[in-house]
Order: structure tokens, then sequence, then C-alpha cells
């Protein structure tokens, strides 16, 4: 399983993916450590990533860490 955020470009730069605040606001965060982290494939991340296309927001998303085995 993949742990992945989303990198959003705005006219100051490229932040983070926080949360849609307000009146379906975008707010990005500066660093990783404000960031929403979400799991690869999941319908929380379609969800937001249809939400950054309806709002014409140019976005990638990045991956922070993989898990590989299994519970011990």
């Amino acid at each position: 399983m993949k742990t992945v955020a989303i990198k959003v470009k705005t006219p100051r730069g490229e932040r983070y993916f926080c949360r849609i605040g307000k009146g379906w606001r975008i707010q990005t965060a500066w660093s990783l450590a404000g960031a929403s982290l979400f799991l690869f494939g999941t319908d929380e991340l379609k969800k937001v990533a249809h939400t950054l296309r309806a709002k014409n927001k140019q976005f990638e998303v990045v991956e922070i860490a993989e898990f590989v085995g299994g519970a011990r």
C-alpha cells in the first residue's frame, strides 16, 4: 500500500493539499507536516482529485511512503 499526498500548483509556488474549507475553497499547507495523507486508490483520494479538477487546479499525486509486508 502506498501513502500519497497531493501537491497543488498555486500562483506562489507548489503547496500540499490540506482540506476543503468554507465555500469549497481549497486550503493548502507549505509542507508535508500540514498535508492530508491518503492511501493510493481510495475513494477519498478520488473525490479530492475530482474536486480539484472541477476547480481547474493543477496538481499531482506524490508518493510519500510504501508499506511492504504483513503484521508481525
